[in-house]
């Protein structure tokens, strides 16, 4: 039980120190400094963001693009593992081969890895921004998220590799 102890503590942190590093620069340098005083300009004022598909186009360009761009390009280069993963000595690697992981399957294990956080994002963005309702209806896809991140969790607890890692034949090793 130690090692499996270890390894999801281990593996937890450094997904903690990605997450801590994108929020960091996507929300307080990028949407606080640099977009907010912009966002006028482009006609993106209050009533702009009461659309929901506006928010979602936003939080999509502005958050998920850039930690896809992040987590794809880390875990398909030559170090095989975002900032968090190299800190805890980690990598991505395929579980057949034992090499780096192609592009390709990186993309994949990315959409796999943060459908959770999509889910969410869709859920509480769609219809209607949840914030700008009086009396919100409950978001289905904010509770299949969340039930979904639970399972990775649990499952990379209990077998050593998430459902994400399985079905793309990747692991995340020393």
């Amino acid at each position: 039980m130690k090692i499996k102890l270890e390894y999801i503590l281990r593996r937890s942190l450094a997904y903690f120190i990605d997450v801590s590093i994108i929020y960091v620069v996507l929300m307080l340098v990028f949407q606080w400094l640099i977009m907010l005083p912009i966002r006028t300009h482009f006609g993106m004022d209050e009533n702009w963001f009461r659309n929901g598909w506006n928010v979602q186009f936003y939080v999509w360009l502005t958050i998920s693009l850039p930690t896809w761009l992040y987590f794809i390009g880390s875990e398909a280069s030559n170090r095989k593992a975002t900032f968090g993963k190299r800190i805890l000595k980690l990598q991505v690697l395929d579980s057949e081969t034992k090499s780096k992981i192609s592009k390709t399957k990186s993309i994949k294990r990315t959409a796999l890895k943060l459908l959770p956080w999509e889910l969410i994002h869709i859920g509480l963005n769609l219809p209607t921004p949840v914030w700008f309702e009086e009396t919100p209806n409950f978001r289905y896809l904010v509770l299949l998220g969340s039930i979904l991140f639970v399972v990775y969790f649990i499952m990379a607890f209990v077998y050593q590799r998430t459902l994400y890692d399985k079905l793309l034949n990747t692991l995340v090793s020393n």
